[in-house]
């Protein structure tokens, strides 16, 4: 959270030993969320007065301040698969047909002997694929001083009509960054 001169109100917040949260640290919180405050009234006063009239206007704002500091991973898994190597292997064993070989008993004789191999062919293919997924992972962190809830008064001295007073309602809840799903308004 920084104040209206961009000052980092938020540093050192919970600054103590073994990230315990102290007294101070609290009372800390505290005068942050009361600075805060005070700025947003000040600025709704500088926005109104040269439109309304100087002191005819006041304000009174209040904001409560989320000081946990909060982490949130958020993994997403792409259901498209990306392949990424692929590797075949083929094998052929094949036997040949008969040979002819010299029996052992006489080399001068004409006996031989025909070995016969069945048709032994075998083969094999495989096929092995590896693929990866894509995976997109968000890791979100946020700081101390998250803006809960807001809610801004303004008093103004005078008659106004209806126009003005939802110009001026317009207006307020665009200075102090009003959001109307975390529960703000401005009356």
């Amino acid at each position: 959270v920084i104040d209206s001169n961009m000052n980092l109100l938020t540093k050192d917040l919970n600054k103590s030993e073994g990230g315990e949260v102290s007294a101070e640290s609290i009372e800390k919180q505290f005068s942050l969320e009361k600075k805060y405050e005070e700025d947003l009234q000040k600025s709704i006063v500088e926005l109104l007065e040269p439109v309304v009239g100087k002191s005819k206007v006041k304000s009174s704002v209040n904001v409560d301040l989320d000081f946990d500091s909060k982490q949130k991973t958020q993994t997403t898994i792409d259901p498209n698969k990306v392949i990424v190597s692929q590797q075949t292997v083929k094998e052929n064993n094949g036997a040949g047909a008969g040979q002819n070989s010299q029996g052992p008993v006489d080399n001068n004789m004409g006996n031989t002997i025909e070995e016969k191999n069945t048709n032994n062919n075998s083969s094999r293919e495989e096929v092995s694929t590896n693929y990866e997924s894509g995976k997109t992972e968000v890791k979100t962190i946020s700081a101390p001083g998250e803006v809960k809830r807001l809610t801004a008064s303004v008093f103004i001295d005078g008659n106004i009509d209806g126009n003005v007073q939802a110009a001026i309602e317009k207006s307020v809840a665009n200075a102090v960054g009003l959001n109307t799903e975390r529960g703000d308004s401005v009356s």
